[in-house]
């Protein structure tokens, strides 16, 4: 909400300034779930694999 504020011509911060740290953490955290589906799907796979 305070991103899309920001974007106004009244606001008196740059939009920069909050859609750069947010961006920030939104790649680190995509990159973290993408990391654990990955670990998941690998270990998914290895349990498989000993089980038949």
């Amino acid at each position: 909400m305070i991103s899309i504020l920001s974007t106004t011509p009244i606001s008196p911060v740059s939009p920069v300034t909050n859609v750069v740290p947010l961006r920030l953490v939104l790649l680190v955290s995509l990159i973290k779930e993408a990391f654990e589906d990955w670990k998941r799907f690998q270990n998914d796979n290895c349990n498989q694999q000993y089980s038949s």
